[in-house]
């Protein structure tokens, strides 16, 4: 009976799993997950692999199936190795992360076994933090003509390279590249969707499609109003999402006149006289 080619391994290096401390004591005890992956015969090629992990079992099972993949490479028929092979996971906010493992860093004697173990190693990292990253929120309302700044938040692995990759910001908005910042003085009302990508040093990249809502005051002057005559007039806006709140941001209305939260200018002037206002509309979610 001939014998095993290669020797018991009995440590895997797995440092790409997050390692818990342990203790072999009491009751903060941390179970221990164990694979072990044997040769298809003792007469060929190929490595008794044991791998240790106090992570999970997919993880034991994945550092086995690598440590007996590289294993004696020089003695055995390793023609293939890994396309490129990408895992996507999303966020409890919607959030999307894709985590690629590249080309060539598995190999095997059939291009289905390394491209299954590349693609079984993007997915045990795509969900962890300290290779994810995951995207928050920004403010999704503007005023045509006024200033606008957010910075996209990112929490996890900090971005170094943000790009739009559908959609169009506001007129008049940009993104600065090296920072995920989005500013400038929007230039027109509407409703203005995209996606941002993110990108990690390594290539991988967080996904997140974000809308701003640009609201635009359509009432360029009101009408005259003549003392002891009842006054009626209906403020106008465009753009923006939900419901327009008005009030009066500087100056005052004549007496006898007043403005509702719906935008309504209303009453019986009691003085005549040159008035000049300056209204604000907010938009607010039902």
């Amino acid at each position: 009976m001939a014998t095993n080619p290669c020797p018991i391994k009995i440590d895997c290096d797995c440092t790409d799993f997050p390692i818990t401390n342990y203790s072999s004591e009491g009751a903060e005890q941390v179970p221990n997950f164990y694979a072990l992956v044997f040769p298809r015969s003792w007469d060929a090629f190929g490595c008794l692999s044991l791998c240790e992990s106090e992570v999970s079992q997919d993880a034991a099972d994945l550092c086995a199936l690598a440590q007996e993949a590289s294993c004696e490479t020089t003695k055995r028929s390793l023609e293939y190795c890994n396309t490129a092979q990408s895992c996507s996971c999303t966020s409890v906010n919607g959030s999307e992360f894709f985590y690629t493992t590249p080309a060539g860093t598995f190999c095997a004697e059939t291009q289905e076994a390394c491209d299954a173990l590349a693609y079984s190693y993007a997915c045990e990292h795509c969900g962890d933090s300290s290779t994810s990253t995951v995207l928050g929120e920004i403010d999704t309302t503007s005023c045509y003509g006024e200033a606008y700044y957010s910075k996209i938040p990112a929490s996890g692995v900090t971005p170094s390279l943000w790009t739009i990759y559908q959609g169009s910001l506001p007129t008049g908005l940009s993104l600065q590249p090296a920072t995920g910042i989005i500013s400038g003085t929007t230039t027109s009302a509407g409703t203005f969707s995209f996606t941002i990508r993110a990108y990690n040093s390594d290539g991988n990249f967080a996904v997140r499609t974000y809308t701003i809502y640009v609201a635009q005051i359509i009432t360029a002057a009101l009408t005259d109003a003549t003392t002891g005559t009842p006054y009626s007039l209906q403020l106008q806006a465009a753009g923006g999402s939900g419901t327009y709140v008005w009030s009066i941001y500087a100056g005052s209305l004549p007496a006898g006149l007043t403005l509702s939260s719906t935008g309504l200018i209303s009453g019986t002037p009691t003085a005549a006289g040159d008035f000049s206002i300056t209204v604000k509309v907010q938009t607010e979610e039902a």
